[in-house]
């Protein structure tokens, strides 16, 4: 199988918009017209890396083998915060100047999977203090980054937490042995239908 790269000017004078550049397998290439399939509905039985546009949406999207589902190209990041939390002290991050509650969080437009999520502060422990990233402010269907002694942060980059349009999403550092200082926590997401 070859593989594509897409390109829009290999140079000056030789325009390929619309063209793939495929390996010929012993080091050269070749150009040919790549063509996603569209629609309304994902095709069956689709393989890693597959790509398809769904004209419902207005979006393209990729199969992910990895979380078994289709996800789009384009991710969109949130992120929030808190100056300081005490040790021992379970708190929710804020979203600008918003106080972030069990009852606030981010409200997802659409149907979603966290993908990717990091958690930093100017803090470095000397013990554990986790962080959940939960949907409906629930305690079970959360996803969890647990910062360990001797660091100030940790990110994640597989993440398959889903979540359904008009969930709220919030981020609740739960009590530990450090106080943080200066907490950022960032999620990225992809649209799933």
């Amino acid at each position: 199988m070859a593989n594509r790269i897409k390109v829009k000017q290999i140079s000056s004078g030789i325009e390929t918009s619309g063209k793939t550049i495929l390996t010929n397998g012993s080091g050269g290439f070749t150009f040919g017209y790549a063509n996603v399939e569209k629609g309304i509905t994902f095709p069956s039985s689709p393989v890693s890396g597959d790509t398809y546009y769904r004209t419902d949406v207005a979006e393209l999207f990729y199969y992910d083998a990895g979380r078994a589902k289709w996800l789009t190209i384009k991710k969109n990041s949130f992120s929030c915060g808190r100056s300081l939390l005490a040790a021992g002290t379970t708190g929710y991050m804020y979203v600008g100047n918003a106080v972030q509650t069990s009852a606030n969080g981010f409200r997802m437009p659409y149907n979603g999977t966290i993908l990717s999520a990091s958690i930093h502060n100017s803090t470095t422990a000397t013990g554990s203090r986790t962080l959940d990233i939960r949907v409906n402010n629930s305690t079970t269907n959360r996803i969890q980054l647990t910062v360990t002694t001797g660091n100030n942060g940790i990110s994640i980059t597989n993440g398959n937490l889903n979540f359904s349009a008009n969930d709220l999403i919030q981020c609740v550092l739960l009590g530990g042995a450090d106080g943080y200082n200066d907490i950022i926590v960032t999620f990225e997401i992809a649209r799933r239908i």
